[in-house]
């Protein structure tokens, strides 16, 4: 085993093909002196996927309260051991048990899974070690493909591999370009290890959107694969996917917003604000398209621009979910989406990746067919 800090400059001169983990330095060499009832270089592996699973959870749904089910603790520490590790974790004030939000610590007759706190002591730590362990990586992992998936697709979810040192390389060189926090690239590096733990596909709950393992690597990573992949992606993708909602449902509104969706220049419109074009979006997703906020700056332009289009929003906004529909037409026109020549492809959302260019022409085709046929534009990018 050997380890060495994330800002060193010796870090890339590692050997990257083998295990590597990720946890916060304090906690390391709290760790280092545990009493564990395993080998150490074993539990330090364990713990280190746990941690880096609750950090991923806890960042994804922006909480530090996780419902942990007792058969993930099992998962990741064994039937065996599992107690011992999780009072292990909370004696290091990691986490610790609390009871849900009605009061209830648990009930197995309700289903009601135990809750933990993760506590901010942990999350705010911002100094990381890398951990090398001196053995060939293990590519075993938990195949859990629970979705219709053609035969191209499922075998690349499950057998694609990322080139380790170029994700380390790229991520860190984006990390101080633009000024990133640490514990932003932790979870980064930690969304890029975890598919050595999991490969998985689902569908929403609500929507047919498929979600899989590298549905939550950062767009730095997902350029790291050892297969070179293209990607063809819709641009101004939520707004133009309500452009199709309204037209496939014969909606009444004003033409400038069929002409900003297909010149890839909807955000652009809320430039006044003085935000950021990434922070515009964010704003939009979260006062037009997946929530309808009447008070938000962006909503009130939106409202300047184009009333009718608004007062229909606003008219379906208390009786629907709109940010289900458009998730829904978007998996209607990507989930559908074939190669031809390509032997590696995914879907992700608005975008598809796949490793034949020779397919660009093709792919291009079928989106096209569909905007053709509503009498509109994709605004479509290719790299």
């Amino acid at each position: 085993m050997k380890t060495i800090n994330f800002k060193s400059p010796e870090l890339m001169k590692q050997n990257f093909n083998e295990e590597i983990k990720v946890i916060p330095t304090v906690y390391f060499d709290l760790l280092i002196n545990e009493q564990f009832p395993i080998a150490l270089e074993k539990a330090l592996i364990k713990v280190s996927d746990f941690l880096m699973y609750i950090n991923t959870e806890a960042e994804k749904y922006s909480t530090t309260l996780l419902t942990i089910d007792q058969n993930i603790f099992i998962d990741f520490f064994n039937r065996d051991y599992y107690m011992q590790f999780k009072t292990i974790l909370q004696n290091l004030g990691i986490i610790t048990n609390v009871p849900n939000k009605d009061g209830v610590w648990y009930s197995k007759d309700s289903g009601i899974c135990k809750t933990y706190r993760i506590h901010n002591d942990y999350l705010r730590e911002e100094d990381y070690t890398i951990i090398f362990f001196e053995k060939k990586k293990v590519n075993k992992k938990n195949i859990n493909i629970n979705c219709p998936l053609n035969s191209v697709m499922s075998n690349t979810l499950i057998n694609e591999e990322l080139d380790y040192k170029k994700v380390f390389e790229y991520e860190i060189e984006y990390h101080k370009e633009n000024k990133t926090t640490n514990y932003s690239l932790f979870i980064r590096l930690c969304r890029a290890l975890s598919i050595n733990k999991e490969r998985y596909a689902k569908k929403g709950n609500k929507v047919n959107r498929i979600y899989h393992s590298f549905s939550n690597l950062s767009r730095v990573t997902r350029k790291c694969f050892k297969t070179k992949f293209f990607n063809i992606d819709l641009k101004n993708a939520q707004p133009t996917l309500l452009l199709v909602h309204l037209k496939e449902n014969g909606i009444d509104f004003e033409n400038d917003y069929q002409t900003l969706c297909e010149s890839g220049l909807f955000y652009e419109m809320f430039s006044s604000t003085g935000l950021k074009r990434e922070d515009i979006k964010v704003e939009c997703y979260k006062s037009i398209f997946f929530d309808f906020k009447e008070t938000n700056k962006v909503n009130i332009i939106f409202k300047e621009k184009f009333p009718k289009l608004w007062s229909y929003m606003k008219s379906i906004s208390e009786t629907v979910c709109l940010a289900t529909i458009l998730q829904n037409i978007e998996a209607s026109i990507f989930n559908t989406l074939e190669v031809k020549t390509s032997s590696s492809y995914y879907t992700l959302f608005d975008a598809i990746y796949f490793n034949n260019k020779k397919d660009k022409e093709f792919i291009m085709k079928q989106l096209n067919k569909k905007a053709n046929s509503l009498g509109i534009k994709f605004n479509l990018s290719f790299e």
